[in-house]
């Protein structure tokens, strides 16, 4: 009868090399050739170690791993008849590497001796082989696959260190977002176990939310990018487990730079990771966004709806800067349409404050989404500049007036424009 633990677990095996070896395991273990399994699964086993060594030598240039597979060469070309090397394998690798824990190393000499009982008879008893038990084999089995050989390389070594400096590497070569996504997902997260992908996720959060050195300020934007892929991935679960360990997440440094309208952004997005923090830390971050304009402009998780908020912008007045209006721009795209986008952009030029603004928020918002622009809007866009001397009296006014004119007559658009004679065009 087959064992659904086995079966499953034989599935995920690591290398495509060791699943092929596994098959001789399982085949003498279903047919109650326990003793030839037991001897086979510890051979996989070996090997399968090898393998991740040099697949970390090969793929990561990992050192500790290219000394140790060196150390066992030595000893093999010293002694080629020895099987020592396995033992002392074994100790290395759980002594320098995380691939096997003291749990999963005990496991291992267990089935080591074993595996020496059933392949070589004992010369002060009856001679007689060890034979294992049905049950005996079956833990060792699913020991093996769950400890080992269903772990990807990258377990056998500090992995997340490796990960940090990869970051640091590939941040001035990988500029898009979807490709940064597509190479983390490919080089780290899809080779790792789910816990070990939360460790990463609490490791960055404090990298980018906690420490204030200048190696995290060199690397906070790739590394706060790469917090937000992995939350996406797991936002249920892990917004979960934050709330279990309130104290480590809420031990935010407000005073690193830029750590307000980048924790703005980050609970926009991710509004579960704001609530799963204590109430102490909530009213810290609160009162902090309150008095910076620059985040409180942008912090719309605060508000019950990005709506409210963008109303609220408009009551107070509040100033915005080019990359605030963009931010909210796209946003808002994201949450309800293009359409109200464009009206929000064209509110906010009417309300320029000087000529600088004007030009600003022309050049970046106006311009560019001219052909966006419905009939509706684009009267509005004449109204504003009509209505507000900030806008009409800058020196490019006459010149932008004029591409908007153009504009609505490409439309066949009726505006009669002696009702705003403060909007001048070049003759």
């Amino acid at each position: 009868m087959r064992n659904r633990s086995i079966d499953e677990l034989s599935e995920q095996i690591y290398s495509a090399k060791t699943r092929e070896y596994f098959d001789e395991v399982i085949q003498s273990y279903y047919v109650g050739n326990y003793r030839s399994a037991t001897v086979m699964l510890y051979s996989v086993v070996i090997c399968d170690i090898v393998y991740k060594l040099n697949e970390l030598i090969e793929r990561y240039t990992d050192s500790v791993a290219s000394k140790i597979i060196s150390e066992i060469k030595k000893i093999q070309a010293e002694n080629p008849r020895s099987s020592e090397w396995e033992r002392i394998l074994i100790d290395k690798t759980h002594a320098n590497t995380q691939l096997l824990d003291i749990v999963e190393y005990t496991n291992l000499q267990a089935l080591q001796h074993h595996r020496n009982l059933s392949a070589h008879p004992v010369l002060k008893e009856s001679m007689d082989l060890f034979r294992p038990n049905k049950e005996t084999v079956q833990a060792h089995i699913i020991n093996m696959l769950e400890g080992v050989l269903t772990k990807p390389a990258l377990m056998t070594r500090k992995i997340f260190d490796t990960f940090i400096e990869d970051l640091a590497e590939i941040k001035s070569i990988i500029i898009d977002d979807t490709k940064i996504e597509q190479y983390i997902l490919s080089k780290y997260l899809n080779r790792i176990r789910l816990d070990i992908e939360y460790s990463f996720f609490k490791s960055l959060w404090k990298l980018v939310f906690i420490l204030d050195n200048e190696k995290c300020n060199e690397n906070r934007e790739i590394n706060l990018k790469v917090l937000s892929i992995i939350l996406r991935r797991h936002y249920t679960n892990f917004t979960a487990r934050m709330k279990n360990d309130q104290e480590y997440y809420s031990n935010i440094k407000l005073t690193i730079k830029d750590c307000l309208e980048n924790l703005a952004k980050f609970f926009n997005n991710y509004p579960k990771t704001y609530a799963s923090l204590s109430d102490d830390c909530k009213v810290r971050i609160e009162e902090s966004i309150n008095a910076n304009d620059n985040a409180q402009c942008i912090a719309f998780f605060l508000q019950k709806t990005l709506r409210t908020h963008l109303d609220a912008i408009i009551q107070n007045d509040w100033y915005l800067s080019a990359c605030n209006i963009a931010y909210l721009y796209e946003c808002i795209i994201t949450e309800y349409s293009e359409i109200e986008a464009l009206d929000f952009v064209i509110e906010i030029f009417s309300r320029s404050s000087n000529f600088d603004s004007a030009d600003t928020r022309y050049d970046r918002f106006i311009a560019p989404n001219i052909d966006k622009f419905n009939e509706n809007q684009l009267t509005k866009i004449v109204s504003a500049i009509h209505n507000n001397g900030q806008i009409h009296n800058r020196r490019n006014a006459r010149r932008t007036n004029n591409q908007i004119k153009n504009r609505i007559k490409a439309l066949g658009i009726h505006i009669d424009w002696t009702q705003y004679p403060y909007f001048q065009v070049d003759s």
